[in-house]
């Protein structure tokens, strides 16, 4: 009812900008002011873009314009901070069609970014970057410098409901940032900043696919924007569809490195060194003890014969934008979007190890397809006659935000502005074919259980048999369907205030202060089977529900000591209402000593509140992979009393929500050097030091290694009498430390309007240095730098030493091309120095683009993604598709053409 009544006023309002706007463009001839940002990152300032300019008339004053990080109105985008930004021309020129396609070519995004074409186990087609290796949670995202409610899983805002034809350039700070903008701001800040000002239509269409003939990929914008002096409107419309891909389709992940030892056929354990299975030349439905033959690993299952590698999805997009002028000093401001997300994917059938589920399920010695006539505690199946495991989420993002705006003094040199903002996101999962625990505990008990609720379909069930043992009747008894809901919801409001504080001979002493109030809430309804822990094959898990509020106030100064030297203070006051206060300050120093070189540097205290989810996500039963596996599978490991069964690689976890969590904290600082010559040769080098405590984490690694080698964590780990794990509680725990550091390196060079055309050249890369990672307080700091730990595990992803982007662009009289390299530095697959699986080589790849722009008909854009056709690097201990799909990818060559016309 909320969202009906102010998606209604919302629309009234901005159809009344429209209908005004459209009879004044008859009698009044205005240009929009126009931003100019470079293609393919040629930077013009330090920074890396060229401000916003204003209508020029010759007789104006340079127009004040807003960067991120700072809520000070400034004269250019030569701040404290190093700041990335990308602006619209070379977002359109990467063949890019999500924000984190975007995003994650960046050298700062490492780690564990969740983008489109990562699947395996889900993630509803949303999208997180991970900067500087750290959570997408310790990067805030905003949209027109204000807050997006977070995704249905707590980490950040789903970047992927914004629509690429909306924008008009990210800004990347990568910088701390609490003490402007409050919690999330640790690792950096994206401000996706959208088009403003458009007059008539724009119309854009897109088509891919891979060179391997799927991945069809098609993108639609449409945009309409109308302005006078009054005021300004701008729709946006989008629709985009994205094909599947199935991991037997790529040579990389055709064969599971470590397929499961839950198979087809019957597969009976009855201690880790006899382990026993159907013999594969037996064709019947009833074996006997003589039928089985000795397990070996060769008899695994590899389900990556069923699994996608990157789902199905598609995605409708709708964006309102609007101001009008209600008096000279009162301008009112209205901002809105939905997006829809349907996305749909398969996952190996289920999968089903009776010792490592809740409610200890047993095949009974009288069932009578137990062929050996005893109590059978520890069996894998894995149930191909269901079919594969069918996934389908259908969420929905809604935003809006209505304030108003002004300027008081003699020449408006104060600004403020109040706005309210709300924002929800929707999530509706459904999993199919998975398995109904009752029934399944039913039919392998005594028939004589069964035959009493035989009116509801009950049949002895068949586990140890081979495959097709599981007929038509004992499918549609186990068979089941399961609906999950997620929501989350923001409401904000907020005050700000700024301007010109006092005058000083050589420049102005400028101000900025404002408020905000913030409302989240999270609510998760788990299915009437998942919250029973009545299935297989699903996440089972507790509905849960939390909510807090939040009170801030904040102070910024930018203070010019003298003609060379700037000072920025900045201080914010936080009150949670389940944390309490903190207050978080941030100090930056700007020194010029002649035109074009700068040096600067910041220091920063962060604050990062645990998410809804992290304190009150119900938990859940998810199979994870150990990076090091079961010390205790190996014999004569010290603290094991016997050996565990080698052949398990996937372990039952509980995860979940912890509400004992505390904030982490975080201490930053950086320095750099910036050198520009002549509007044409940019270049700059930033250092950078993040300093976390009380990092929150989960890392069932972590803790079955503790619990095995040390004894530690014994509450958090079950076996069995054999010595096998039978579950792990997982659930998040300040359990880290991380220090990490770095430098930030970029250099462009623009050669204009020679004979030959316009070439533009231009470098980004991110040399990690340091990133020690303190498991907990009792544990050394470990540096991971050059390796990768699969998020599954815990692990922070791929670190890599060395991460860039090279891009090289020409244009000529309408013609224009370009090539970008972009450079990955070779990993270890490992956690500590005496500890690698495997070296993955350094990975390389290639895009190419080629447009020609054909004045009033549009332009057209053909261009290759990977060039070279480059395969991954083969990743074991990938959790997913034998690769680090969060860094690389298995997509292969990737064709595409783009059309675009203004009407």
């Amino acid at each position: 009812m909320k969202r009906s009544i102010i998606s209604t006023i919302s629309l009234v309002l901005l159809s009344s900008l429209v209908t005004a706007n459209a009879q004044d463009r008859e009698s009044t001839d205005t240009t929009a002011p126009t931003s100019a940002v470079p293609a393919s990152g040629a930077a013009t300032t330090p920074n890396g873009v060229t401000p916003p300019s204003p209508k020029a008339t010759g007789k104006e004053k340079p127009e004040v314009v807003s960067v991120t990080g700072s809520r000070i109105k400034r004269k250019d985008l030569d701040v404290a901070s190093p700041i990335t930004i990308v602006g619209r021309e070379e977002i359109a020129n990467t063949g890019a069609t999500t924000v984190t396609e975007v995003m994650k070519t960046l050298p700062a995004a490492v780690g564990n970014s969740v983008t489109t074409t990562t699947t395996n186990g889900g993630g509803g087609g949303s999208g997180n970057i991970a900067l500087r290796g750290l959570d997408p949670s310790s990067t805030l995202v905003l949209l027109n410098g204000r807050r997006l409610p977070n995704d249905v899983n707590g980490q950040s805002p789903d970047l992927n409901s914004i629509p690429v034809g909306a924008i008009e350039r990210i800004e990347v700070l990568q910088d701390g940032a609490s003490a402007i903008y409050g919690s999330d701001a640790i690792a950096g800040v994206i401000n996706i900043i959208t088009r403003k000002n458009i007059d008539g239509m724009d119309f854009g269409m897109y088509f891919g696919r891979a060179s391997k003939g799927d991945l069809e990929t098609k993108n639609y914008d449409l945009a309409y924007g109308t302005s006078n002096e009054k005021g300004s409107m701008v729709l946006g419309l989008n629709y985009y569809t994205q094909g599947n891909v199935k991991s037997r389709d790529r040579s990389v992940s055709r064969q599971s490195l470590h397929p499961s030892s839950a198979t087809p056929n019957g597969h009976v354990v009855f201690s880790p060194t006899n382990n026993v299975i159907v013999d594969p030349n037996f064709h019947g439905t009833n074996p006997t003890p003589a039928n089985y033959v000795p397990f070996t690993p060769d008899a695994r299952y590899n389900y990556s014969s069923i699994t996608d590698a990157i789902m199905a999805q598609n995605r409708k997009s709708l964006f309102l934008s609007g101001d009008y002028e209600l008096s000279k000093d009162l301008k009112l401001n209205l901002e809105s979007s939905y997006t829809n997300t349907v996305s749909r994917w398969d996952s190996a059938p289920t999968p089903l190890f009776t010792s490592q589920e809740t409610g200890n399920i047993v095949v009974s010695p009288l069932n009578p397809y137990n062929a050996f006539g005893v109590p059978l505690t520890d069996v894998r199946k894995r149930f191909l006659e269901l079919g594969p495991r069918e996934a389908q989420s259908d969420s929905d993002t809604f935003r809006i935000v209505a304030g108003l705006s002004g300027g008081f003094g003699s020449e408006k040199k104060w600004t403020w502005d109040v706005n309210a903002n709300h924002g929800e996101a929707n999530i509706r999962t459904q999993n199919r074919n998975i398995i109904n625990k009752t029934n399944l505990m039913l039919g392998l008990g005594d028939p004589a259980a069964c035959r009493e609720v035989a009116s509801l379909g009950c049949v002895p069930v068949n586990i140890t048999g081979p495959y097709g043992s599981v007929d038509a009747a004992q499918a549609s008894w186990l068979r089941l369907n399961a609906m999950d809901t997620t929501s989350t919801e923001m409401n904000s409001y907020t005050f700000n205030t700024g301007g010109e504080l006092a005058k000083l001979d050589f420049a102005t002493i400028n101000m900025a202060a404002g408020a905000e109030i913030r409302d989240e809430t999270y609510l998760k309804k788990a299915d009437s089977n998942s919250e029973k822990f009545n299935t297989v094959g699903n996440t089972n898990g507790k509905s849960t529900d939390g909510d807090r509020k939040i009170k801030e106030v904040y102070v910024e100064f930018n203070m010019p000591v003298s003609k060379v030297v700037e000072l920025d203070l900045a201080a914010r006051y936080s009150n949670y209402s389940d944390f309490g206060d903190t207050t978080n300050p941030k100090y930056g120093l700007k020194i010029t000593p002649f035109q074009g070189f700068t040096i600067r540097g910041t220091y920063s205290t962060g604050f990062r509140a645990p998410s809804l989810p992290e304190l009150f996500g119900g938990q859940v039963e998810n199979f994870t992979t150990l990076t090091h596996g079961d010390p205790c599978s190996t014999a004569g490991t010290r603290g094991c009393t016997a050996v565990a069964d080698p052949s398990t690689n996937q372990w039952l976890a509980l995860q979940g929500g912890n509400p004992k969590l505390q904030p982490e904290k975080s201490r930053s600082y950086t320095f750099g050097l910036a050198y520009s010559l002549a509007n044409a040769w940019n270049v700059k080098a930033d250092y950078w030091v993040i300093n976390t405590e009380n990092a929150i984490d989960t890392n069932p690694d972590f803790v079955v290694q503790q619990f095995r080698k040390f004894g530690k964590f014994a509450d958090r780990v079950d076996v069995d009498a054999n010595n096998n794990i039978t579950q792990i509680r997982a659930t998040a725990l300040n359990l880290a430390a991380r220090r990490v550091k770095g430098l930030d390196l970029a250099t462009d060079y623009t050669l204009r309007n020679t004979a030959s055309g316009t070439w533009a050249l231009n470098v980004l890369a991110s040399h990690y240095i340091n990133y020690q990672n303190q498991a907990d307080a009792s544990s050394p700091f470990e540096n991971v730098v050059g390796r990768y730990v699969d998020a599954s595990s815990g692990g922070r992803g791929s670190i890599p030493a060395w991460k860039g982007r090279a891009a090289i662009d020409w244009s000529l009289i309408g013609i224009d091309a370009g090539v970008v390299m972009n450079y990955t530095s070779h990993l270890n697959v490992g956690t500590t120095d005496d500890f690698v699986y495997t070296d993955l080589d350094a990975w390389r790849t290639y895009d190419m683009h080629v447009g020609y722009d054909f004045q009033k008909f549009g332009k057209v854009t053909l261009g290759i993604d990977n060039l070279t056709d480059k395969n991954p690097p083969v990743t074991d201990g990938a959790f997913n598709d034998n690769i680090d799909a969060r860094t690389h990818n298995l997509i292969g060559r990737f064709y595409y053409a783009r059309y675009g016309v203004t009407i």
